[in-house]
Order: structure tokens, then C-alpha cells, then sequence
């Protein structure tokens, strides 16, 4: 089983900075990234494409499934890690944001610790470890997944360590940057009954033009 795990194209709120819910649209750029990149997918034998159900996301996949005339799967497993709802569609630069961010960092290793209706990393690793089985009994061998750039870094983060991914290692995950549409590949095999995940690339973006977003 090979998994192309594909960023979502650039949205309204890369483009604002603002902070995202999963009502974003693409933008006209995102939509030409999207088609893009579908363009290079259908040089391989893609069977199916699960996507986030988040517009963005949504929207991405479905530029590829017109591409490749495959089915599509919707999860909510794969949206992007979910901000409080106070400050969505806002500036990411107000000050309030800004306090909650340094909330978030400053009690990131609690799992009890939410802010209102915000989730925390310990919620996005559960998710993970849930695509993750999601993916693994699918009975597909080519698998396009359209997801986000934080939630893409956690999952890699928890492929490349498995149970020993945590938040002392998320700063270092979170530098690694995702590009709208960037390509990640996992190869995926069992044996003797034991399922072994590998990464083959990291956020291939040799489709796009030389300037591009990699905001999240």
C-alpha cells in the first residue's frame, strides 16, 4: 500500500492570515494548485482519495477525483487541529489569539488543559493514531489523503516514532514546513500480521511555481 498524503491547496485564510475554520474556500491560486497537482497524480494508479471534510480540503480532493475519475472518502478524522470558535475568521495577529497561543504552548503537556471548545495536542494524536487504523484497513493499494499542514506533521511525527511521539518533539515537528499541495508518501506493508509504516518524501512541491504558501 502507498499513501500520497497531499496538503490542501492555498485557502482564504492562508491568504488573510486569519484563523481557519473548515468553512475556508480556496482561493483562486488554491485552485490552481489543486489542479496541479492533480495533474501529476494521474500518472499513478491512484485508487480512492479520502480527504478532511473541511471546505479546503474538500475542494483540493475534489480537483483530484474529477482528475482521476476515483471515489471520495470524507472523514472528520483528518481535519486540521481544531482552534476555538471565538476566534475564528480572525487575524491571527490579534493580541487575544496571541495569549492563547502562549496558553496553548504553556500547557501542552497537560491532557486535561482545553481552552473552551479548542482542542489540544493530546486530541489531535488521537485522531492521528484513528486515521492512521482508518488507512490501514482500507483494502485500496493507492491512496490519495487530503489533510492539513499541522495535523500532516503530527501524523508524520507519529509514523517516524510511533508511541514515543510527544510534545516534548512537537516544536520540532511543527518546523517542518508544508507546502499548499506538497506531496508526503508513506509506504505501507505487513508483515507477519504486523503493519509497517515507512516515509519515502516529505512535501514534494516540485509541481508548484517557485513561490508558494506554507502557512498552516
Amino acid at each position: 500500500m502507498k499513501i500520497y498524503m497531499v496538503r490542501h491547496g492555498e485557502s482564504e485564510g492562508n491568504l488573510n492570515l486569519s484563523v481557519q475554520s473548515n468553512t475556508e474556500p480556496l482561493t483562486e491560486t488554491g485552485i490552481k494548485q489543486a489542479k496541479t497537482v492533480a495533474k501529476r497524480l494521474k500518472t499513478i494508479d491512484i485508487d480512492v482519495v479520502v480527504s478532511s471534510t473541511a471546505v479546503r480540503a474538500v475542494q483540493t480532493a475534489k480537483e483530484i477525483v474529477n482528475e482521476l475519475g476515483v471515489p471520495h472518502i470524507k472523514t472528520e478524522l483528518m481535519v486540521e487541529r481544531r482552534h476555538p470558535s471565538r476566534f475564528l475568521g480572525k487575524p491571527r495577529s490579534i493580541a487575544e489569539f496571541r495569549k492563547y497561543e502562549l496558553l496553548r504552548k504553556e500547557n501542552l503537556n497537560n491532557p486535561n488543559w482545553r481552552f473552551e471548545d479548542g482542542e489540544n495536542f493530546f486530541d489531535v494524536l488521537d485522531r492521528v493514531k484513528k486515521s492512521k487504523k482508518f488507512i490501514e484497513e482500507m483494502s485500496e493499494k493507492h491512496i490519495v489523503v487530503v489533510s492539513h499542514g499541522i495535523f500532516i506533521r503530527n501524523f508524520f511525527g507519529y509514523i517516524f516514532m510511533g508511541e514515543k511521539y510527544s510534545t516534548e518533539f512537537v516544536s520540532d515537528t511543527l518546523r517542518m514546513r508544508t507546502s499548499n499541495t506538497g506531496i508526503t508518501v508513506f509506504d505501507v506493508e505487513k508483515i507477519e500480521g504486523a503493519t509497517k509504516w515507512s516515509i519515502r518524501t516529505w512535501n514534494d512541491h516540485s509541481h508548484l511555481p517557485s513561490r508558494y504558501r506554507d502557512w498552516e
